[in-house]
């Protein structure tokens, strides 16, 4: 049986509260994501058969991974969250830049998370080289990552990332910047520090960059599975395609079969353009 890999989008962060927020350096969850995570845990198939959890180093899908699936996951084989770095999101805003690896060590050593940072080095944060925010460095960490996971010998594998890079590392570009979206905010709050202490929230419309809502998950298999193994996408290349199945499109009402290479393409380039006209371009390396 090919392996199944479950996407995750992270729940509510503070940042998500509205672009007046983007602001906070590598923000925690939310009262609200935090009830999302229970959600996501009550409505998540097979939790027991997870074997691998993994999640972007970035503290709201660490978190998110906790919440949601520690329970289930955690083994007396004292096995962890795998911290990934490649997973991280796209931008070098300040909620996109994570916290330092010392800062994670303490945070995670002082309330006992079993999480492996070990993939993680000092300059994990500084958004160049492998992690630079360029197309060209995103596509190859997107490739980087399907590799990854393709090496893996686990079969029930989740993984929680970002609705940016989501886009990149499925190369699923439906509803990728689909505008207004739905955001819950405190009732009578206007500071996002004082979120936690209300119990009450209302519906406010947003743009979104992305076509994934907090906490929601999608599932895929390696595309052209042939005798066990994933076929390449592209001729002459390493690379490794994800393909979504039909139980998981029919989850979100979406029909089968996927959108082509070529639709994706098309997809691809309006939904970077779409970004773009919002205030949040992708550069290219010819651009710097």
């Amino acid at each position: 049986m090919p392996p199944k890999i479950h996407l995750v989008r992270h729940a509510q962060g503070y940042h998500n509260l509205g672009i007046e927020h983007m602001n906070i350096h590598d923000p925690l969850l939310t009262d609200y994501g935090k009830k999302q995570c229970h959600e996501l845990r009550r409505n998540f198939p097979n939790l027991s058969g997870i074997e691998l959890l993994v999640a972007s180093p970035m503290r709201r899908a660490i978190y998110t991974a906790l919440e949601a699936f520690l329970p289930d996951y955690e083994k007396p084989d004292g096995r962890k969250l795998i911290a990934l770095p490649e997973l991280q999101e796209l931008s070098d805003m300040p909620c996109d830049v994570g916290s330092s690896l010392a800062d994670l060590k303490a945070e995670m050593e002082a309330q006992g998370a079993p999480v492996d940072l070990s993939g993680l080095d000092e300059n994990w944060t500084e958004k160049t080289g492998r992690l630079g925010i360029t197309i060209e460095r995103i596509f190859e960490r997107a490739q980087y990552v399907r590799q990854w996971l393709m090496a893996r010998p686990e079969k029930e594998i989740v993984v929680v990332s970002h609705g940016g890079f989501l886009h990149f590392l499925t190369e699923d570009w439906e509803e990728g910047c689909k505008g207004e979206g739905t955001i819950h905010k405190p009732v009578n709050q206007n500071s996002a520090q004082k979120l936690d202490l209300v119990g009450s929230f209302q519906s406010n419309q947003y743009v979104t960059g992305t076509g994934w809502v907090n906490t929601e998950f999608r599932t895929y298999e390696f595309g052209s599975m042939a005798n066990g193994h994933a076929q390449k996408c592209h001729e002459g290349t390493n690379d490794i395609s994800l393909k979504e199945t039909v139980e998981s499109r029919r989850r979100r009402d979406k029909p089968d079969p996927s959108p082509t290479r070529e639709q994706q393409k098309e997809l691809c380039e309006q939904v970077l353009d779409g970004w773009a006209k919002q205030g949040y371009p992708i550069p290219s390396e010819n651009d710097r």
